[in-house]
């Protein structure tokens, strides 16, 4: 699995509803500063600028479909 695809997962399994930017904001201190070791947070931190936009484009469309 691409670290896109286990750093989306994760996202998706633990943020589903709230304000969006707070999730994201929480999301990259827990992998940054918490679990950095972890398999997610290893994934997290080997993502390019790219893969990160292309990360919140997904999520964002998912969060909205969501809400339908």
């Amino acid at each position: 699995m691409e670290n896109k695809e286990i750093v989306l997962n994760e996202l998706k399994e633990l943020y589903t509803e709230g304000y969006i930017f707070g999730d994201i904001a929480h999301f990259h201190d827990l992998l940054t500063y918490e679990h950095p070791d972890t398999e997610v947070g290893k994934a997290y931190a080997e993502m390019s600028e790219d893969d990160e936009l292309e990360v919140l484009e997904e999520y964002v469309k998912y969060r909205k479909q969501r809400r339908l």
